[in-house]
């Protein structure tokens, strides 16, 4: 008990309350700068046992700004195996449920079984989505954040109390957003957000009243911090109509097969700004761009972006769930 001494003294919480919390379940969406950084500060406070779900692998360039050390790197490990093992090193008594899969609307109902909160630290708005649908649903709160170069945002989201992600973000975001793969972000921003949804999370779970229908900006490179108000939207398809659609396949990521096998194509419903993508993926590969369309060659894949919107990409062995991966990391999409 006193490894968590620090914790349980403080004057809100104590050792009953203390014993109450460890025992909720919490699954987390990612394992990158937010997810990492997440879970290993739930496991130093004494939760009994957490899952996190995520498909990526450790590579050079997360160690700057994640939870992980070249020898993660060297051996590829997938990040929540990486994570399992740190934290079982740090905690003897957790257990950790470490799944490493890419989150869809065909396996998220897997996940939640007997999970008390959601927390997001996921990198696009599709995944996004989906967690705030299957929150509503499932009457499962969830705690949102968001990094990238020096801003980031946070808030949390509970089912019956508070408007939806929905509400506050009504329109889904299209075609080509800004990522920390290409941008970058300040491993500062990265400690202030995963340690704000941290303690919106236990706030939440120790039954005590938080501001409702507020998202938490902060930008460090203006010094800023904000609070970001949004109300309950009568029309909103998720928590008042409980339409669902990216549950229902009717919104998200779209990917096609091509005949042939190896190439996906995706459209989106607004033209791409290919001189841009250029731009920001110049030095992650070879570009080739062109007046109607950019190629981008990467390692083993290829991805071809159109003005009208159609991205085709391709490569050895590239499935559906494989082109889903590389969109998301290197366009946020």
């Amino acid at each position: 008990m006193d490894t968590y001494k620090r914790f349980y003294l403080l004057k809100n919480i104590g050792k009953e309350k203390f014993e109450n919390l460890r025992g909720k379940k919490i699954l987390i969406i990612g394992a990158g700068s937010l997810g990492s950084n997440i879970l290993l500060n739930l496991v130093r406070i004494g939760f009994k046992e957490i899952s996190i779900v995520d498909y990526d692998v450790v590579e050079e360039e997360n160690i700057c700004v994640q939870e992980y050390n070249v020898d993660d790197f060297k051996e590829g490990k997938p990040k929540v195996f990486a994570l399992k093992e740190k934290c079982e090193k740090i905690n003897e008594e957790i257990k950790i449920n470490a799944i490493h899969e890419e989150i869809n609307p065909e396996n998220i109902y897997n996940f939640l079984k007997g999970i008390d909160l959601i927390i997001d630290a996921t990198d696009n708005f599709d995944t996004r989505f989906l967690i705030n649908e299957i929150s509503y649903k499932e009457n499962i709160p969830w705690v949102h954040g968001a990094v990238i170069e020096e801003r980031g945002e946070a808030g949390i989201f509970v089912p019956e109390k508070t408007g939806c992600y929905r509400c506050f973000l009504p329109k889904v975001p299209k075609g080509y957003m800004e990522t920390c793969d290409i941008m970058g972000v300040h491993p500062s921003i990265i400690k202030i957000i995963s340690g704000f949804e941290v303690y919106l999370a236990i706030k939440y779970l120790l039954g005590e009243k938080l501001p409702q229908n507020k998202i938490y900006y902060f930008d460090l490179s203006k010094f800023e911090f904000k609070e970001l108000e949004y109300g309950k939207r009568e029309n909103c398809p998720v928590c008042s109509k409980k339409e669902f659609p990216f549950l229902k396949g009717k919104e998200g990521f779209n990917a096609h097969a091509l005949c042939g096998g190896g190439t996906f194509q995706i459209k989106f419903q607004k033209e791409l700004d290919i001189e841009k993508i250029e731009k920001n993926l110049k030095d992650f590969g070879e570009c080739v761009l062109k007046p109607y369309f950019l190629r981008f060659k990467k390692n083993t894949f290829e991805i071809m972006f159109f003005k009208d919107g159609k991205i085709f990409i391709k490569g050895k062995d590239i499935t559906k769930e494989k082109a889903k991966f590389i969109l998301k990391k290197y366009l946020g999409i």
